[in-house]
């Protein structure tokens, strides 16, 4: 979930909260490339839908105005951490972009220990 939540603002979840969370999710989908886990958050997409209902809509907005969502997205530690894992498309990026982006091509080696 942080990975998708660093790929939004509150400025965007506020302007159309259905519309983002729908984006959101199918960017969750892209990355997570399996077919068992992309359908249990399907679930998820129905919630966007609901959130055109007024009263809905206004609670999920005044709910967002008290998050600071910087502190649930990736910061540059996050990112460093996450580089080496496979199996999801942090980022929207393979494991070895992420690698050469983080580590300087090499796991576990970080790039200023050279």
């Amino acid at each position: 979930m942080i990975d998708i939540l660093s790929e939004t603002t509150t400025t965007k979840l506020l302007a159309n909260p259905a519309k983002e969370i729908g984006r959101l999710i199918n960017i969750l989908f892209e990355r997570e490339g399996s077919q068992h886990v992309t359908g249990s958050f399907k679930a998820i997409n129905k919630f966007a839908f609901i959130l055109h209902l007024p009263k809905i809509k206004r609670a999920f907005k005044e709910a967002m105005m008290g998050i600071n969502l910087e502190d649930l997205q990736y910061d540059e530690a996050d990112r460093y951490l996450v580089a080496p894992l496979a199996g999801y498309n942090f980022f929207g990026e393979k494991v070895e972009e992420r690698l050469n982006k983080y580590h300087d091509g090499r796991a576990g080696i970080p790039m200023y220990a050279q």
